[in-house]
């Protein structure tokens, strides 16, 4: 069965980056965000990432913090609130794709193809939700993961926009 709107898998690194904006293009991740909103597309996140970007924002953040020697207690609760609000802003934006045992295993079959374990669970998620685009900056997965399509952020509204998906702005499909 088609789908009626593309379905996109955003993995770790994309998350992170666009909270921290320190690794990637950060442009390109805040306007892919700024694209899935406004535009009729599913997203979804393997649910064990969430701990992993609350704990990356949590310690870039008290880094900085440390490095400018203003760490104390009172940075530390305000640096917590905003992972956690990170994590809402996830929830809000994505629908977080459930794990059990199956994806454990499944992850452990992709080990011979990525060989680090949160990639490889990323692609167990990509197995159960079979999304028509997985999104990532990192290489390894650009490379060499066994779904159909695996783009960066910036790669993949390009990618939308030249598509059967015909997509339209929120705003465009509530006009009369």
């Amino acid at each position: 069965m088609m789908r009626t709107k593309p379905l996109l898998l955003v993995d770790t690194n994309v998350w992170v980056d666009y909270f921290l904006g320190r690794q990637y293009d950060v442009s390109d991740t805040v306007e892919f965000f700024t694209f899935v909103r406004t535009h009729d597309v599913s997203v979804v996140y393997p649910v064990h990432i969430l701990k992993d970007v609350f704990f990356f924002v949590q310690k870039e953040l008290k880094a900085r913090a440390r490095a400018e020697g203003r760490l104390d207690e009172a940075a530390v609760l305000s640096i917590r609130k905003l992972a956690w609000a990170c994590v809402q802003t996830m929830r809000e934006t994505a629908v977080a794709v459930a794990a059990d045992e199956s994806d454990v295993t499944m992850a452990c079959t992709y080990r011979e193809i990525i060989g680090d374990l949160e990639d490889d669970l990323v692609l167990a998620a990509a197995e159960r939700v079979h999304p028509d685009i997985l999104v990532t900056y990192d290489k390894q997965l650009l490379r060499s993961a066994p779904v159909a399509i695996t783009l960066t952020p910036g790669d993949t509204i390009k990618a939308l926009q030249a598509t059967r998906w015909g997509l339209r702005t929120t705003q465009e499909q509530t006009r009369p």
